[in-house]
């Protein structure tokens, strides 16, 4: 693997990590809201 592959893999799970974690706060946020109604 050279340095551009190696580049373009981290870049890729860099962005899927945060769409991850973008994801699981934004269900937090909606079940803090469900909880509030409550």
């Amino acid at each position: 693997m050279n340095i551009e592959e190696a580049y373009r893999f981290d870049k890729s799970y860099e962005e899927f990590l945060r769409d991850i974690l973008i994801e699981a706060y934004d269900m937090r946020k909606e079940n803090g809201k469900k909880n509030r109604i409550r």
